[in-house]
């Protein structure tokens, strides 16, 4: 039973690696091709400033769910 405890996290971990540092910044560097595409401008980006701007995105979402809720804006039931 504790094995298939382990394996069950370790399937999450490995699933949770591919989206963080593989899905997430290739959809940003294609969201870059296409904003490059369409506004005829030279902006794109590297898979290292993608994973980057993740990196920034992640942070800030965490530091927003440690807010306290007034500061949120919402409201105290």
């Amino acid at each position: 039973m504790y094995d298939d405890y382990l394996i069950k996290i370790a399937v999450i971990v490995v699933i949770l690696a591919i989206v963080l540092f593989a899905v997430i910044p290739a959809t940003l560097f294609i969201v870059s091709l296409l904003v490059n595409f369409v506004f005829g401008t030279t902006f794109t980006l590297s898979y290292l400033q993608c994973l980057a701007l993740e990196g920034v995105f992640l942070v800030l979402k965490i530091m927003w769910k440690l807010l306290p809720p007034v500061t949120r804006g919402e409201q105290l039931n």
